[in-house]
C-alpha cells in the first residue's frame, strides 16, 4: 500500500516532560485526526524514540530539560518513515516514502527573544553618537 495522503501539523507543546502532557498531546492529535506532527520544546533529554499506544515519538534534546524537537507519528504511516535524523537539539528531519516521491519534513526550533542563548537573538548595541 502506498502513502498517498496524510495530515500533518506543528505545535510548540511547551513541555512533554510533565506527567500527562504526552497523553494530552496525543488526545489532541486524535481529535484533529492528524497523522504526524512536528513538536517543539518537548524538553526531553537525549535522542531516541518512544512508543505509546498507536503513536511513536521521535525526539532529540540536549543534556538539560530545555528546548528539544521531535515528531509524533501515527502507526498507520509509521512503516513509511524511512529516515529520521537529529541535526542537534533544535533541528530534526524525517523522510517519508510516499507514492510518487519521498517527502522530507524539517522541524526547527529557535528560542524566543526573551531568552538569552549563545548569540542567537542578540542584537548589538548601537555605536555611540559621534557628534
Amino acid at each position: 500500500m502506498e502513502l498517498k495522503d496524510f495530515t500533518t501539523g506543528t505545535w510548540n507543546v511547551r513541555t512533554l516532560y510533565k506527567p500527562g502532557n504526552l497523553t494530552t498531546a496525543i488526545l489532541e492529535l486524535e481529535r484533529y485526526r492528524l497523522d504526524i506532527i512536528a513538536v517543539q520544546e518537548i524538553r526531553w533529554t537525549g535522542e531516541g524514540s518512544l512508543k505509546t499506544g498507536n503513536w511513536t515519538v521521535f525526539h532529540s534534546g540536549g543534556d538539560e530539560h530545555q528546548g528539544g524537537v521531535g515528531f509524533i507519528v501515527n502507526d498507520k504511516i509509521l512503516h513509511r518513515v524511512k529516515k529520521f535524523k537529529a541535526v542537534n537539539d533544535r533541528i530534526r528531519h524525517m523522510e517519508l516514502e510516499c507514492r510518487w516521491f519521498n517527502v522530507i519534513l524539517i522541524n526547527g526550533y529557535a528560542p524566543t527573544e526573551d531568552k538569552e542563548d549563545e548569540g542567537v537573538g542578540k542584537v548589538a548595541s548601537p555605536p555611540p553618537d559621534a557628534s
